[in-house]
C-alpha cells in the first residue's frame, strides 16, 4: 500500500504430453552413379522424454533409387515401416544410374517413448550425374562469419584436370556458379581457398559444393556444405498434417506483416500473397496444395527483410 516494487519473480507452468518433432534433413549430395550408401540418420527432439521409433510415410520415386534398412542384411524399406530408433542410421540409399532428376526425396514421422506421434518430415538426397575422374578432392571444408563465406580445398591427382566451379544454393537442391578457380593442374596435392562476402542475400541459409571439371569436359561434384547465416529466433517449419495438406508454422519474436511465396519445383510461382504475423507460433495453411500434382515445392516466407526457405512435399 505504500507503492513499493517487489523484485520480478518467474512464473512457471510445466508443459508436458508433447508430441516430438521431426527433423528437415538434407543429405549428402551422391551420384547417380554410386554403389548403396548410408545417409544421415533419421532424427527428432522431444521436449519431455525420448524418440523410440520412426515412420516412413513416402517412399523416394522408383525412378530414383532404392532406400534400405540395413542391419545384418539389406531390405527395401517399405511405406508404413516402423524403424526403431536404434536403427535410424542404418538406412542406405541405391541411386538408380539412369536417372536425371536431382534429388530423392521421402517422408518420415517420429514416435516418442509415451506414443505420441510427430510431425511429418522431408527427408531429401540431392543427385548429380558425374563421372569418376583421376583428381581426388582430399578434403574441402569452409566456415561462415562477418557476412563472408570462406571455402577451402586440397586436392591431388590433377593432371589434365582443368577447373574447380563453385557453385551456391539457398535451398540445397538448385546451385549456380558463383566462381570458377583454376587448376594448377602439377603433380602432387595442391590447397585453394575461394572467399565470397553473402551479407547481401536474404535467407537463413546457404549451401555451397564445387563442380570438378575435367580437360574433356568430364565433371563430378564434392559434398555440400551448409552454413547459418542468421542467429534470429524466427523459424520456419513445415507441418504434414496430410498428404495433400502442409501447414506452415512460423515462429517469431515480433508481430508484423510477411510475404508469403510458393514455387513449383521449376521455379515457376503458384502464389504470392501478404500474411500477418503474431508473436510466437502462426500457423498457415496451403490450402492450395491439394491441387498439385506429386512432387517437391518450395515456400518462401519473407519476414524484416530476412527469406526462410522451405521445401514442401506432395504426395498423391
Amino acid at each position: 500500500n505504500s507503492g513499493k516494487t517487489s523484485n520480478v519473480a518467474t512464473y512457471t507452468i510445466p508443459v508436458t504430453a508433447l508430441a516430438p518433432l521431426t527433423t528437415t534433413i538434407l543429405n549428402t549430395s551422391l551420384s547417380v552413379t554410386a554403389a548403396a550408401t548410408p545417409i544421415s540418420s533419421l532424427a527428432a527432439t522431444d521436449g519431455d522424454g525420448s524418440i523410440s521409433s520412426y515412420a516412413i510415410a513416402s517412399l523416394p520415386a522408383a525412378a530414383s533409387g532404392v532406400l534400405y534398412l540395413c542391419n545384418s542384411t539389406c531390405n527395401p524399406v517399405t511405406v508404413g515401416q516402423t524403424i526403431m530408433a536404434a536403427d535410424a542410421s542404418k538406412l542406405q540409399f541405391d541411386p538408380a544410374a539412369t536417372f536425371t532428376g536431382l534429388y530423392a526425396a521421402f517422408n518420415y514421422s517420429s514416435t516418442d517413448n509415451t506414443g505420441k506421434i510427430g510431425n511429418q518430415a522431408l527427408y531429401t538426397i540431392p543427385l548429380f550425374q558425374g563421372v569418376t575422374l583421376p583428381v581426388h578432392l582430399i578434403n574441402f571444408t569452409g566456415n561462415h562469419a562477418q557476412q563472408k563465406t570462406i571455402l577451402n580445398w586440397t586436392a591431388e591427382n590433377e593432371e589434365n584436370f582443368s577447373y574447380y566451379g563453385v557453385e551456391r544454393s539457398l535451398d540445397g537442391i538448385h546451385f549456380n556458379r558463383v566462381g570458377t578457380v583454376q587448376a594448377i593442374s602439377e603433380s602432387g596435392s595442391r590447397t585453394y581457398q575461394f572467399e565470397e562476402i553473402t551479407g547481401a542475400l536474404n535467407s537463413t541459409k546457404i549451401y555451397y559444393r564445387l563442380q570438378l571439371v575435367d580437360r574433356d569436359g568430364s565433371n563430378a561434384y564434392s559434398r555440400i556444405l551448409s552454413f547459418n547465416l542468421t542467429t534470429s529466433s524466427t523459424a520456419l517449419t513445415v507441418l504434414l498434417n496430410s498428404g495433400t495438406q502442409p501447414v506452415l508454422r512460423l515462429t517469431a519474436k515480433n508481430e508484423g506483416t510477411a510475404s508469403l511465396v510458393l514455387l513449383d519445383n521449376n521455379g515457376r510461382l503458384l502464389e504470392k500473397k501478404s500474411i500477418s504475423v503474431n508473436t510466437g507460433n502462426n500457423l498457415y495453411p496451403i490450402t492450395a496444395a491439394s491441387q498439385w500434382s506429386s512432387g517437391i515445392y518450395l515456400a518462401q516466407l519473407t519476414f524484416e527483410n530476412i527469406t526462410y526457405t522451405q521445401r514442401i512435399a506432395i504426395r498423391h
